[in-house]
């Protein structure tokens, strides 16, 4: 990339993740009459270039998913490489992934309602329908599968839109990690228990992980993920899973059965196609739930977050002649664990107001409290909240820039980016 932020065809806007595979940035494509169009681009990291096998399963995936085109899934326009850098150029999404929008749906004690789950998820199994029966050139079976179903992959426009991401980059990182440290690719506490064994993928596993989402939205609660991966495991494998109806009495018993259905741990017993567990919760909309539509998620998404017009378009605008955050990517584990030096940033910035409004302080001091308990990196944006009421807003914009850079390291790029609209 030269210093003007040329990248091929495209001008990088800013660098927004940097993972084990990738790096991510937001970029612009230009065109006559100063047509412009905001996407997002996902660069190979030049070090696994090197590695052929991973980058002919990359390229082969790239071109799969290329060729899909619906309206619940992700678009890529591009697959390229400018000089030894792969890349995917993608539809940017302006709103939220779905495990944001669940956690500050608890954070806000405002539980996602039924209808809008079995809507949400209505649509991503429509979008798995439609991979899962792609053909290829030869009107053969593609054998789409996305392998990696969860909510970080599962994005919500602010317009009511669902779509799913990163169709086909699951495969290629599964052969990567299997040739090197054999781990389980996904994330653990949504795949299928096929998966965890080492056995093929199938589009049964995909519908799986949907279940999973769709059964952690409606009881407000995780099913498997547990405090280490060990524990994670034996509950996908060994655990008992609740009928929904014991933590949610407002879930229609059709729609019950359906979950039990899906949540089969022997993959020949559990439902065969995505597209009929899409439309018997198309039917559950129709008969119970006819008013739940794109709309109504939209507002539902704004109330959830607070904010009736949360879209960080702007916000990307006034920001893109700034800095680029530096990150640097740690494992995900659906917790936050806090790198060096993050608690010494905390205190100094906790302390540098004394004596201004004891109320306020009182409240920093327990969120600090909160934060030492179970970190967490919404507590880090409520802490800045309180630094704005105090009229110091330096260190609010700090705080909020410390969060959304803990954010991009544990590559939820989505949450970062809503942050900073702040």
């Amino acid at each position: 990339m030269s210093s003007e932020g040329i990248y091929g065809k495209y001008r990088l806007v800013q660098k927004v993740a940097s993972g084990g595979m990738a790096e991510v940035f937001l970029a612009r494509s230009s065109s006559i009459g100063g047509f412009e169009k905001l996407l997002a681009i996902k660069r190979m990291h030049p070090k696994l270039s090197a590695h052929s096998g991973f980058v002919s399963l990359f390229i082969e995936e790239a071109k799969l998913w290329v060729a899909l085109n619906h309206p619940n899934i992700v678009h890529v326009f591009d697959f390229g490489r400018v000089d030894e850098n792969y890349y995917i150029a993608m539809e940017f999404v302006d709103g939220v992934d779905l495990a944001y929008l669940n956690s500050a749906a608890r954070n806000h004690n405002r539980p996602i309602p039924v209808e809008a789950a079995v809507y949400i998820m209505k649509m991503v199994y429509e979008g798995m329908a439609y991979a899962h029966d792609k053909k290829d050139h030869t009107g053969k079976a593609a054998g789409v599968v996305h392998r990696d179903i969860s909510p970080h992959n599962i994005l919500l426009s602010y317009e009511g839109q669902v779509k799913i991401s990163d169709f086909g980059i699951a495969k290629a990182v599964e052969k990567l990690e299997t040739e090197t440290e054999g781990e389980v690719v996904g994330k653990l506490a949504y795949i299928a228990p096929e998966q965890s064994r080492g056995e093929l993928s199938t589009p049964q596993s995909d519908i799986w992980s949907g279940g999973v989402i769709l059964h952690e939205l409606l009881a407000n609660k995780r099913l498997f993920s547990r405090e280490t991966d060990e524990e994670t495991l034996a509950a996908l494998l060994q655990g008992p899973i609740p009928r929904i109806s014991e933590y949610n009495s407002e879930v229609p018993k059709e729609l019950e059965e359906l979950l039990d259905q899906i949540l089969t741990r022997d993959s020949q017993a559990r439902i065969t196609t995505a597209r009929e567990v899409a439309d018997r919760l198309s039917d559950i909309l129709r008969v119970r739930y006819p008013r739940q539509n794109a709309l109504s998620l939209a507002e539902l998404v704004s109330t959830i977050l607070d904010n009736p017009n949360p879209s960080i378009l702007n916000a990307l605008e006034k920001r893109e002649s700034s800095k680029p955050l530096r990150a640097q990517h740690f494992e995900n584990t659906g917790k936050l664990t806090p790198t060096e030096g993050l608690e010494s940033e905390i205190s100094s910035t906790l302390h540098a107001v004394r004596k201004i409004d004891e109320q306020v302080i009182e409240k920093i001091r327990m969120l600090e409290i909160t934060f030492a308990e179970s970190p967490s990196l919404w507590i880090l944006a409520d802490i800045a909240d309180c630094y704005f009421e105090l009229q110091r807003p330096l260190e609010g914009f700090a705080g909020y820039e410390l969060a959304a850079a803990k954010f991009m390291q544990s590559g939820l790029i989505v949450q970062a980016l809503t942050l900073l609209t702040r």
